[in-house]
């Protein structure tokens, strides 16, 4: 995850980047292929990104009964409490297969694993249960255990059980991360300090410089502070009259 900044330090203004919402987790819809969850439980898949991120929406696809108490459910680990959760109202759906896109925005900082899920109570079909897409394909992310799905009650709000289905399934889900964004620029001469937010506090966010743009020899100038979202750097005596920055989270 990375955010540039171009600086013309000493001749020319400074320019700050606005990077776009990145898709961090996808995994496309089989519409032939689904996984219940029972009108007492809390269903979840396990999700991995390449570094920690801040969420900024998730979106699943869901064929919901009648209409439902329902919520999105996100956790750090099992037998814990979740991180963050949303109440929504669903769209009523014909059958298992009439599924609908529900889309959740948030600004949550989640470290790089974490478990994504939901919970409908109030009606179902098969075993009073609702139903989640399936896809067999993790087009951005990490892939975890294949067909290999979390629930517990909601009662106790935890995730405390394994549920393998056998297959090579994931829950079908489109993640999107905050971009890191450089909120402020002063550049004078020899120096340049930037003020920076939205960075993921479960990563090692670094300072990369460049000289020429479309090159690859990145240099590391620094750690930025740990576990702080916003902050402010600076670097004096830089050589270059002008240089490409970024921000890089690992």
């Amino acid at each position: 995850m990375t955010c540039r900044v171009l600086l013309l330090a000493l001749l020319f203004p400074a320019y700050v980047c606005t990077s776009a919402r990145a898709v961090i987790y996808e995994v496309p819809e089989n519409k032939t292929n689904f996984v219940g969850a029972r009108d007492v439980n809390i269903l979840a898949d396990d999700v991995h990104f390449k570094t920690a991120a801040i969420l900024s929406k998730v979106r699943m696809r869901l064929a919901i009964k009648g209409v439902q108490a329902c919520t999105i459910w996100l956790f750090d680990a099992m037998n814990s409490l979740p991180i963050h959760t949303v109440s929504f109202t669903n769209v009523p759906a014909f059958d298992e297969f009439d599924v609908s896109t529900y889309d959740f925005d948030m600004h949550v900082q989640v470290p790089k694993d974490i478990y994504v899920g939901f919970s409908a109570q109030g009606d179902g079909w098969t075993n009073n249960a609702d139903f989640w897409s399936l896809g067999t394909v993790v087009n951005q992310g990490v892939a975890g255990t294949a067909g290999q799905y979390y629930y517990g009650p909601v009662t106790g709000e935890q995730l405390n059980a394994i549920y393998n289905i056998g297959d090579s399934s994931f829950g079908c889900l489109q993640i999107l991360s905050e971009p890191v964004q450089v909120t402020n620029l002063v550049v004078a001469t020899g120096q340049v300090h930037p003020a920076i937010a939205a960075l993921p506090i479960y990563a090692t966010n670094a300072v990369e410089r460049i000289e020429t743009i479309g090159g690859t020899n990145w240099q590391d100038r620094g750690t930025l502070s740990l576990s702080v979202e916003s902050t402010t750097w600076s670097e004096s005596n830089s050589a270059p009259t002008s240089a490409f920055y970024r921000i890089k989270s690992r």
